[in-house]
């Protein structure tokens, strides 16, 4: 089970960016385990030492795939994001809802990651 929840609250309109204001909050249970996603400001809501964090401190990048809902009518976007990805050797987390698609990669690969999505877009035209 995946259950990706989205806020309805009021857009933040002085952070500038387009999600402001909206909480990304994703919970699956997959045989017994449970794995969070959420960003920064949602995992403060939270009492401290209750979560179980990466050890790491790696710290992730969503990015939106796609400027409108895809809904059930386009097929192969997971493919079409991943493949570029592995390719350049980045790891990624992908999260699909109706919507919105969404991959997170790890923040220090983001400019890896662009530069390979805008090579494998640059290819297909």
């Amino acid at each position: 089970m995946d259950v990706m929840f989205y806020s309805n609250g009021v857009k933040d309109s002085v952070g500038g960016s387009e999600d402001s204001g909206h909480i990304r909050f994703s919970f699956s249970l997959i045989e017994g385990y449970i794995s969070l996603v959420m960003d920064v400001q949602t995992q403060q809501r939270f009492p401290n030492n209750l979560l179980f964090t990466s050890a790491s401190g790696e710290l992730w990048k969503m990015v939106r795939i796609g400027g409108q809902p895809l809904g059930f009518d386009e097929c192969g976007i997971v493919a079409q994001i991943s493949e570029p990805l592995a390719a350049a050797d980045i790891p990624a987390y992908y999260i699909s809802t109706f919507k919105f698609d969404h991959a997170l990669v790890p923040e220090e690969n983001i400019n890896g990651v662009i530069n390979a999505l805008q090579f494998s877009q640059a290819e297909k035209h």
